[in-house]
């Protein structure tokens, strides 16, 4: 889940809390501190979020992402040895308490654009392997700011674990093929970089996400035949990763073998089932519907 969806479900979870204001009365005096504010009743949001599928969920003024940024982590040991290569852990602090790269800058993607002394050195972004679509609008922001060369690792941290390169872990750490709740699929099924694909007995799913194809099965062959008729039909564009809906008894085995074959593509997965992506997504349209109608307020202008 991206941060932006994270701090809309801890938002639900907490519940509102209490809205603290001041009235000034005609007349009054203001504190200096407050006279160059404008009142809330003069500010009229521009980019109020509106619910599933709308063009307010990004922002109209976001870069596009650039799959030209795609770096495969087999060809991370070309650039690892040249002196200009930095890796920038872009997870979030708790994901690094788990497991950190010997080397890498700790930075979120937006603090990177604030460190200008970074500017001539070959920058490669590593995430968490979910909505990697933000790290690549995040490459194109930073190359348009003057940044020379920005890449991102494509899987991320999975991807990295997957090849078998080395961590800093005061745990066991899983290797396995990263699993998405339903708003995280719903995210993902919206970057149409993607190649979602739906394995019989997961309709229910695939009727939710309308950008999703049906295969015979989850096997190698339908996939790679999947990723084949995606490209004819797109004349090659780049795919980001491929997303499987597949039922919550296909063994982890299975997906980790998925996930070799397939690689450097990444492979995201949701097994939890038609009920759940329901009752999920229910609890997160709330959210939806209350950051759409945002704080009371009398209209804008009045």
């Amino acid at each position: 889940m991206t941060r932006w969806h994270a701090g809309l479900a801890i938002g639900l979870l907490l519940g509102a809390g209490p809205v603290l204001s001041q009235t000034v009365r005609p007349g009054s005096v203001l504190p200096d501190a407050l006279k160059d504010i404008k009142p809330s009743t003069g500010i009229c949001r521009r980019d109020d979020f509106t619910g599933p599928g709308s063009a307010a969920l990004r922002g109209a003024g976001e870069p596009k992402p650039d799959l030209a940024c795609r770096l495969g982590v087999d060809q991370w040991a070309r650039l690892a040895g040249e002196p200009q290569t930095t890796l920038v852990d872009v997870r979030s602090a708790a994901e690094r308490e788990l497991a950190s790269i010997d080397g890498a800058l700790q930075v979120s993607a937006a603090e990177v654009a604030g460190k200008p002394f970074l500017k001539d050195k070959t920058l490669v972004l590593l995430g968490n392997g979910k909505a990697e679509r933000e790290l690549y609008a995040a490459c194109s922001t930073l190359k348009a700011s003057g940044f020379r060369d920005v890449r991102v690792l494509q899987g991320g941290m999975p991807a990295w674990l997957g090849s078998g390169r080395p961590v800093l872990s005061r745990h066991a750490l899983a290797n396995e093929v990263p699993r998405l709740s339903a708003p995280e699929l719903w995210l993902e099924s919206h970057f149409d970089a993607n190649l979602v694909l739906v394995v019989p007995g997961q309709a229910r799913v695939q009727a939710a996400l309308p950008q999703a194809r049906a295969i015979g099965n989850p096997g190698l062959p339908a996939i790679q035949a999947a990723l084949a008729a995606q490209r004819k039909a797109t004349k090659n564009r780049a795919i980001a990763a491929v997303v499987l809906v597949v039922p919550p008894e296909l063994p982890a085995a299975d997906l980790l073998a998925l996930r070799s074959a397939l690689a450097p593509l990444p492979l995201l997965v949701y097994s939890d089932g038609a009920d759940a992506y329901a009752k999920q997504m229910k609890q997160q349209q709330l959210v939806w519907t209350a950051q759409a109608r945002g704080p009371k307020q009398p209209a804008c202008g009045l």
